[in-house]
């Protein structure tokens, strides 16, 4: 019984000590889950937010294909005109990898669209008369079409995506 009268001083501090491990040890696990999460919510963020860009750089497409087509000059592309889907690609590969089929897809399309621009832009200049419409259409028209309806069924897919636990 003496003895464990002595040591039960030190049966405390063991418990004690014990509990405030176990405790800052769950506090560090939940900083890091709710540090993942604010990471997660962020880059969906900046993922709506390029495949906003997206739609921007698509209706620019046009519209310079449509001054070509009506033989005016381009607007110039500026640098912060390029695609934004490299930066879509790389968000879905290293964040959302549930999103790849999605942006697999509208890559391809965005990929479709700018060769697409290329062989129109080609075909205009070889000419001395307006291409059809059947040609602005096939290369053009359908292209943002295809890559605008990819690109809404990615944003639903981005807005699930924050509806989980995210």
């Amino acid at each position: 019984m003496e003895i464990i009268k002595a040591f039960l001083p030190l049966i405390g501090v063991v418990i004690g000590s014990a509990l405030t491990i176990a405790g800052t040890i769950y506090q560090r696990r939940s900083s890091a889950r709710e540090d993942h999460r604010k990471l997660l919510r962020e880059k969906l963020e900046y993922l709506f937010l390029q495949l906003s860009a997206l739609e921007r750089w698509m209706e620019d497409a046009g519209k310079n294909a449509m001054r070509v087509r009506f033989g005016k000059q381009p607007n110039l592309p500026k640098p912060s005109d390029e695609s934004p889907m490299p930066q879509i690609d790389m968000l879905v590969r290293l964040y959302f990898p549930s999103l790849r089929p999605g942006s697999e897809a509208l890559s391809s399309a965005a990929e479709k669209l700018r060769k697409g621009l290329f062989t129109y832009y080609a075909d205009v200049l070889s000419r001395t008369e307006l291409p059809s419409q059947d040609k602005f259409t096939e290369f053009v028209t359908q292209p943002s079409t295809e890559l605008d309806h990819l690109r809404v069924e990615l944003l639903k897919q981005v807005e699930q995506e924050a509806r989980k636990d995210v």
